[in-house]
């Protein structure tokens, strides 16, 4: 996981309680089954980007992976307050409606089969249903430009996996495939 931010150094810091908020992207190439993820954290008046990667994977793993991170991040650093997750992520948003669904079929199927992503469906819950954790669904890849962390993101996680992607590609630019969009 690559981490940044601005301002101070971040580490182990309690800080009094206030609002945390963290938007979320995730994306997936079916081609190639390389991932890429993001978060930008704001906490305080500090801007956290978390990032990562993974090979053999999907868009949705990347999107529960962004989430999980994300959480995880805040939890190790000892922050405290309410946390506010902005993300356009219909299935992460099904899943916290699914969830008791889910918990009483055990993470199967009607016919008794695993889920795919069942670890990470399990560890998404249980973050997303810590206390003080609140979820906002938004609408996707929106075009405004000031303040729209949605987006921002979404353009990190492309970025992130068009370079990843190329990287992985003999000669992709000789293709003329550097700059295609995903």
């Amino acid at each position: 996981m690559k981490s940044t931010s601005g301002s101070l150094p971040f580490y182990k810091m309690n800080i009094e309680s206030h609002v945390i908020e963290i938007y979320t992207d995730g994306s997936g190439d079916p081609i190639s089954r390389l991932g890429c993820w993001a978060a930008i954290l704001f906490i305080g008046r500090e801007k956290i980007i978390l990032e990562g990667s993974a090979e053999e994977t999907t868009h949705q793993r990347m999107e529960l992976l962004a989430i999980i991170e994300s959480l995880d991040h805040v939890q190790a650093n000892t922050i405290e307050g309410v946390i506010n997750v902005y993300t356009d992520s219909q299935y992460a948003m099904g899943l916290i409606e699914r969830s008791v669904e889910l918990k009483k079929l055990k993470f199967r199927t009607l016919n008794n089969k695993e889920f795919r992503n069942e670890e990470l469906m399990r560890a998404f819950l249980e973050r997303a249903e810590r206390p003080g954790v609140s979820f906002f669904k938004l609408k996707a890849h929106q075009k405004v430009k000031e303040g729209n962390y949605n987006r921002e993101v979404d353009l990190l996680v492309r970025k992130s996996l068009r370079q990843l992607v190329n990287s992985q590609t003999p000669d992709s630019s000789a293709a003329g495939q550097q700059d295609a969009p995903l």
